[in-house]
């Protein structure tokens, strides 16, 4: 794969990432407060918003590395999609970086 095809790539997805991160955060969180979800999840179970985003994140993970596990040369996740997984890693990575971000400025 030549630099500018992956370039081209990860911009498309992240493009779709972000698509997906307004629509699954308006079901979730509403416009308000965006990270209002994790917050709840975590007063709800006597957990921080941190380890809240990191125990969902770590189930998409752990559906990536199953994946390649069972088929290491063309790894496929059968109920979501291995697209799906990967978009909903990031998107969690990205939601950890708005909760850093939002303590430094709280």
């Amino acid at each position: 794969m030549t630099e500018n095809t992956r370039d081209a790539v990860i911009q498309k997805f992240l493009g779709e990432c972000l698509d997906m991160l307004q629509r699954k955060g308006r079901a979730y969180a509403g416009s308000d407060d965006v990270l209002a979800f994790f917050k709840t999840q975590a007063a709800e179970s006597g957990i921080t918003p941190y380890q809240a985003i990191s125990t969902m994140k770590v189930k998409h993970e752990a559906a990536i590395r199953e994946a390649i596990k069972q088929n290491p040369g063309s790894p496929v996740e059968h109920t979501e999609g291995l697209r799906g997984r990967i978009m909903d890693a990031i998107n969690f990575n990205l939601l950890l970086l708005c909760l850093l971000e939002e303590g430094k400025c709280g």
